[in-house]
């Protein structure tokens, strides 16, 4: 059976206008978590970033979009952060560990971030539009099959009673790399400014 990754816009109303997401075909979503060391976002925020997203885009990768963790962790840590990518492939990903110009960068990184868990990816099976509320809090966490074996990720919105929205869309399945998809448990998170 194929695996799944479920997204949901949520469906309350927002004063703040929701982020818009296209998912295109073929193309692979990479799931990251992490946690920034305190006093070292200026690090990351104004100087890695600022130098890796143009290199990351000539291998055709864009940032979608960021959530800060309220709850839950991966392999033994709560990340502060879950972000996610999409690359062409995960053979664009893989190539752009190879390029010179990244190699000074990832020190940056890797002494900004006191823990890192990425390369989690899943093919988009087709176009998909979604809005991404503020507002909302999501939930998280691995889809799998009857044996437990990991098949994607679901993320769905939480609504304001704890309830979990029913409205979800299948938009991707996993694309031949080992996923952390969920780690020991759910996350609750909500979406970065």
């Amino acid at each position: 059976m194929a695996a799944a990754v479920i997204l949901a816009s949520a469906s309350s109303a927002s004063a703040v206008e929701p982020k818009a997401v296209i998912l295109e075909p073929e193309r692979v979503i990479e799931v990251a978590y992490s946690t920034i060391t305190t006093g070292k976002e200026s690090q990351l925020f104004e100087e890695y970033f600022p130098q890796v997203m143009p290199i990351v885009s000539e291998y055709g990768g864009r940032f979608l979009a960021s959530f800060t963790v309220m709850s839950g962790t991966v392999d033994g840590v709560a990340p502060q952060t879950v972000a996610l990518f999409e690359w062409p492939s995960v053979e664009a990903f893989l190539a752009i560990g190879a390029d010179p110009r990244l190699e000074p960068l990832l020190p940056i990184r890797n002494s900004a971030l006191s823990y890192i868990n990425e390369a989690n990816f899943f093919r988009i099976a087709e176009r998909t539009e979604l809005e991404l509320d503020r507002d909302a809090t999501y939930r998280l966490f691995a889809a799998s099959d009857g044996d437990n074996t990991p098949e994607g990720i679901v993320l769905e919105p939480v609504s304001g009673d704890g309830a979990f929205s029913q409205d979800r869309l299948v938009i991707a399945a996993t694309a031949g790399r080992d996923a952390d998809v969920g780690g020991e448990g759910d996350f609750v998170i909500r979406l970065n400014p």
